[in-house]
């Protein structure tokens, strides 16, 4: 999703029809930026009779052998879109559609975006990307608190590496008791 970061959503009213893409096929869709392609990708929906899915999860193969996974969301259902995964979303058809594919009735959901330490490299660089590029006026400061953060989590993973290299050595030497 935007600048590298994991998704959320879950669907509180209404329908949502989701076209996901694996993360590892972003190179399917050319030379771009990762969020460059997602958006010069085309319609994900586009060889689905009526630019719709079915009632049902399914997949399919999409713009140039890309595999697209399709899905419509209802009450309660929850989607995780991992970074840098191609997605379109559509409001699904409701009271008032005038045809397939296209919006109608209310559709209420809540999501977040958030990175963690999967795709916090992955939400520096774009980040940097965003800021070199002037996309965002605040994204320098973002991207600087990121870098600060990775480089937090990684003084952590140090030092949890280090205590556990301790702690097996010492049961080692009581081993060798």
């Amino acid at each position: 999703d935007a600048m590298g970061t994991h998704f959320w959503q879950v669907v509180l009213e209404g329908t949502k029809r989701w076209a996901v893409a694996p993360p590892n096929q972003t190179a399917l869709l050319g030379p771009l930026p990762p969020r460059a392609r997602a958006l010069a990708a085309g319609d994900l929906f586009a060889d689905v009779p009526g630019g719709t899915c079915g009632n049902a999860p399914g997949e399919g193969e999409g713009l140039a052998g890309l595999t697209v996974l399709r899905a419509d969301l209802r009450r309660g259902d929850v989607i995780f879109v991992p970074a840098g995964a191609p997605h379109q979303v559509r409001n699904g058809p409701g009271p008032g559609a005038s045809g397939p594919g296209r919006g109608g009735g209310r559709v209420v959901a809540v999501s977040a975006n958030y990175v963690d330490g999967t795709n916090v490299r992955q939400a520096a660089r774009e980040a940097y990307f965003a800021a070199e590029l002037g996309a965002h006026p605040d994204v320098a400061a973002a991207h600087a608190r990121l870098v600060e953060s990775l480089g937090a989590l990684e003084a952590e993973a140090e030092e949890v590496l280090k205590r556990d290299e301790l702690q097996q050595a010492a049961v080692s030497r009581a081993g060798d008791d």
